[in-house]
């Protein structure tokens, strides 16, 4: 929902989210076409993980959702990992607000929701 939030153009915690160099330039600024489309896909993600774990469907389609569904984990997981460069878990820069957060929220919560979806399927 804070996607949706930002893609309306709410300001209340964006400093914390884009990622800075150390000389507190933004990494990039995202337009609000793309934070519109990062709020679609997170909602998108979570029908799909809703309908594969329910079972509403059978056969390809529901293997398909689980692939899908493995997919997502995985790239939960890779954000988790980081670019090595502004986030994750080897990031580069590291005195900054959104290293802060990052260290503290972003990268545990990717790498825990990226597990359990992960280890969730597995499991099933």
């Amino acid at each position: 929902m804070i996607h949706f939030y930002w893609g309306l153009g709410g300001q209340w915690g964006v400093k914390a989210v884009i990622p800075t160099k150390r000389n507190a330039t933004k990494a990039f600024d995202p337009p609000q076409l793309l934070t519109f489309l990062v709020a679609f896909a997170f909602l998108l993600m979570s029908l799909v993980l809703f309908v594969f774990q329910s079972n509403l469907t059978d056969g390809i389609l529901q293997k398909i959702l689980k692939y899908l569904s493995y997919a997502i984990g995985v790239v939960f997981f890779a954000r988790s990992i980081g670019d090595f460069k502004f986030f994750g878990f080897f990031r580069k820069y590291k005195n900054t607000l959104f290293s802060y957060w990052d260290s503290r929220l972003y990268t545990p919560l990717t790498f825990l929701v990226g597990m359990s979806i992960i280890l969730g399927i597995w499991i099933r």
